[in-house]
């Protein structure tokens, strides 16, 4: 159950923080729509901490786990997705300067 919160955490991340399809998505919607102004997607559907909070008591519930631990794996993980967010971008960024160097 923890990794697969943990790759659930992963995921959320990944999709919204680092994809940029939330941007892309808001930006589609308000030239579909004609809006003068930018359109927002609402939490929790923009919010990698809240996507990943409801989307892991969902997974629990279903898989009948529900427990004080569990909801308590499930804050840590959400409240470790930006700490995610920011370690993957700087494994991506040495990458980068690792390629940028070899080049």
């Amino acid at each position: 159950m923890i990794i697969d919160l943990i790759c659930m955490t992963f995921i959320m991340v990944f999709i919204i923080d680092i994809s940029g399809v939330i941007e892309h998505l808001e930006t589609f919607l308000t030239k579909l729509f004609k809006s003068k102004f930018q359109l927002h997607i609402p939490r929790p559907f923009s919010c990698s901490l809240c996507m990943t909070f409801w989307s892991g008591i969902i997974y629990i519930i279903c898989n009948s786990e529900l427990s004080i631990t569990s909801i308590a794996i499930v804050c840590l993980c959400a409240l470790l997705s930006s700490t995610l967010n920011d370690v993957i971008n700087v494994i991506i960024n040495n990458i980068k300067k690792l390629l940028n160097k070899i080049y």
